[in-house]
């Protein structure tokens, strides 16, 4: 194209992460003078990314994962679930590519695949570049579900707005788009609302919809993003903060397979009031816990009870 390249990736790598330090350095050159470092990157505790406490993506993928669902996803905060011990998202391609995969999927494998697969997605990748999967799956007389996850912000990136929060980017109030109404204007007979916070509920819905022989959407209500302050999420829970009984706790650990980062587990040998043995107890942390109860939902043992603040 007539364009002379002096430099490129002698001084930007074209591998792993781009750190304001290597922008810097690229481009002062001799003149970049190296920040001092304070902690040793290799000094800090080691600890995988994860969905904060109380959001509401962890309760729909626990709900998918209980429901052995092969999940089509996408590019957002929601990709944390292929993550252990939810494992509960099994594609990413780029961004609308989960909406497009299912459908064909379900299209090669017919009524075989009922009841076995569903995408996933959030509402700014949805409005990005999820409009015409959906469009193709009503057109083309398809059968797959479609999950749009609600949280009313570009949450992975930085909390941009979108067509769907109700905001511009410069914080006045605009228009905001109704899901439900794009998706009929798609050709979509099929759109249920669910709450994630409610999993019992949650998986009836996915479940009824995946065996469904037409094309559904599927839309989560009254969940934002636990950092959008705007829409007071923490308002929506009844409880401040839960903890667990140690007199019931069995140590069974199953609170621990949503993966919040408020609980973790405490190695002991001991017992419960009624004398079961166990090795171990959860620990809910009272500084990270916002109150969601989907710990609640998932204890067999009734030993997460409300507490204090």
């Amino acid at each position: 194209m007539g364009y002379k390249i002096f430099h490129g990736k002698d001084i930007i790598p074209n591998m792993y992460e781009l750190s304001p330090e290597i922008v810097e350095q690229a481009v002062k050159g001799k003149a970049y003078k190296a920040p001092k470092i304070r902690v040793k990157p290799e000094d800090l505790p080691r600890r995988p990314p994860n969905l904060c406490a109380g959001c509401s993506h962890r309760p729909l993928f626990y709900a998918l994962k209980k429901l052995g669902a092969f999940v089509f996803g996408d590019i957002g905060c929601y990709t944390l679930a292929v993550a252990p011990p939810i494992s509960a998202l099994h594609t990413t391609i780029c961004m609308g590519a989960g909406g497009g995969m299912v459908h064909g999927a379900m299209k090669a494998m017919g009524k075989e695949a009922l009841g076995k697969m569903v995408a996933v997605l959030g509402d700014s990748t949805f409005l990005h570049s999820g409009l015409a999967p959906l469009m193709n799956a009503g057109y083309n007389k398809g059968n797959s579900t479609t999950i749009v996850l609600d949280n009313r912000i570009t949450g992975m990136t930085g909390h941009q707005e979108h067509a769907g929060t109700g905001f511009t980017v410069r914080g006045e109030v605009a228009n905001q788009v109704d899901y439900a109404e794009i998706g009929k204007a798609l050709g979509i007979k099929n759109i249920r609302y669910v709450d994630p916070y409610n999993i019992k509920e949650t998986m009836e819905i996915v479940k009824e919809e995946m065996n469904r022989d037409e094309a559904s959407l599927i839309l989560c209500k009254n969940s934002p993003c636990m950092l959008l302050r705007r829409a007071k999420p923490l308002e929506r829970f009844k409880n401040p903060l839960y903890a667990v009984n140690m007199d019931k706790c069995r140590g069974c650990k199953m609170c621990l397979e949503i993966n919040c980062p408020a609980i973790s587990w405490r190695e002991g040998a001991g017992q419960t009031k009624d004398g079961q043995k166990r090795k171990g107890t959860a620990y809910i942390n009272p500084d990270q816990c916002v109150g969601c109860e989907v710990c609640v939902q998932v204890c067999k043992f009734d030993a997460i009870e409300p507490a204090k603040k």
